[in-house]
């Protein structure tokens, strides 16, 4: 059953009016109901005043003990905010073209006011300034080192300074902007994408990768412009980070990547610090809301499992083929931002999910990609 209004809470422990609660509905002034959970007596508001035996509510009748809410759509929902990282230490030319294709196509069902930002890497990070329009225009950062998000902040200058030399989260930017502003200016950096130009050895070197600087300083941009708002970073990797903080191999091709075998004997030189630096992103994007989502082309690892974190917990998807010239991946990619009969995404963005037990019975956990939000319920 579906009603178009906002749930009615408890004042003390936030259980939803439902078709168990006592409701005294012979009150000359105020109709009263007393929650089911911790007993707490509620005062029904004004627009709840005409109820009687005869017209009651969805969620007091006996057949309404599930019921969908939809509120008004300006209650506070903000614009969908996606925030594309693309590699681009593709080894070649085919790759690339085939990513710019995927690209180009997916601007055709991204939603006109949806805000967008876009970031590339190779062996260094390039931030986007997509509303400068003369000419392609970006802030270059340093793939090997691993930046705060005050570091980030500072060089990008997004957020609004304070009187103590920090800064406030501001969602005026100039990196995370509306579609519809810069649409044509995006088309035109997507087409003009190549392969990194940092110089290696084809025989002995791997094109160098920094996936976990990118996906920082991602997270750290989203930080100061949008915290605690819907945005999902969306990661397009074709090969495994060798270079800067979350490497899980060397750029040495004589190094080879861990597998099960290196598992098992416990050589992996990378594996602790990638987990740990992984883990640490997912947990910032967690206390931000801010959700990641991996699209993975390449034959090789590319450090999914370490990566494991970042989807699993923000409630982000991951999408693993062979190549950017994979059909899967462009369809994939497309299907990403598939819509239902209204329009609307199929997709959530910072969503909660908060359940309201009686005093005999506890949560233990949940199963799925989500994370905690580590709060406890008072007992009643």
């Amino acid at each position: 059953m579906s009603v178009f209004y906002s749930p009615l809470p408890c004042s003390k422990c936030s259980a939803i009016v439902n078709p168990y609660c006592q409701v005294d509905l012979n009150s000359q002034n105020n109709k009263i109901w007393t929650c089911k959970f911790c007993s707490q007596r509620n005062t029904f508001p004004p627009q709840y005043q005409g109820i009687s035996e005869a017209n009651l509510p969805a969620e007091l009748l006996q057949e309404g003990t599930t019921i969908e809410y939809k509120p008004p759509q300006n209650l506070g929902v903000t614009k969908p905010i996606f925030l594309f990282v693309v590699d681009t230490s593709c080894k070649h030319e085919s790759e690339i073209a085939a990513l710019k294709r995927s690209l180009l196509r997916c601007l055709d069902v991204i939603p006109p006011d949806a805000l967008v930002g876009f970031i590339t890497y190779g062996a260094t990070v390039q931030v986007y300034e997509l509303p400068f329009k003369f000419m392609t225009k970006t802030v270059c950062f340093d793939g090997a080192r691993e930046y705060t998000p005050q570091d980030v902040q500072q060089m990008l200058q997004v957020g609004i300074p304070t009187a103590n030399g920090g800064a406030t989260p501001c969602p005026q930017n100039k990196y995370v902007v509306p579609l519809s502003e810069v649409e044509e200016r995006f088309v035109n950096v997507i087409e003009e994408l190549q392969q990194d130009p940092h110089p290696y050895n084809k025989k002995e070197e791997r094109l160098s990768t920094c996936t976990g600087s990118a996906l920082s300083i991602a997270l750290s941009l989203l930080q100061w412009t949008f915290p605690n708002m819907g945005a999902r970073v969306v990661l397009i990797e074709g090969g495994p980070p060798n270079i800067g903080p979350g490497k899980v191999v060397s750029t040495s091709l004589k190094e080879e990547i861990r597998s099960h075998h290196h598992l098992k004997k416990e050589n992996t030189p990378h594996l602790k610090a990638a987990l740990s630096f992984y883990n640490g992103l997912a947990e910032r994007a967690v206390q931000q809301g801010h959700a990641v989502d991996i699209f993975s082309a390449s034959l090789d690892q590319t450090g999914l499992m370490e990566m494991n974190s970042l989807f699993h917990f923000t409630g982000g998807i991951v999408v693993s083929t062979e190549s950017f010239t994979d059909k899967m991946f462009s369809e994939a990619l497309f299907k990403y931002f598939e819509k239902d009969e209204n329009g609307n995404l199929k997709m959530g963005f910072n969503a909660t999910i908060e359940v309201i037990l009686s005093p005999e019975i506890k949560v233990m956990g949940a199963i799925g990609h989500m994370a905690s939000l580590s709060k406890m319920n008072s007992p009643f």
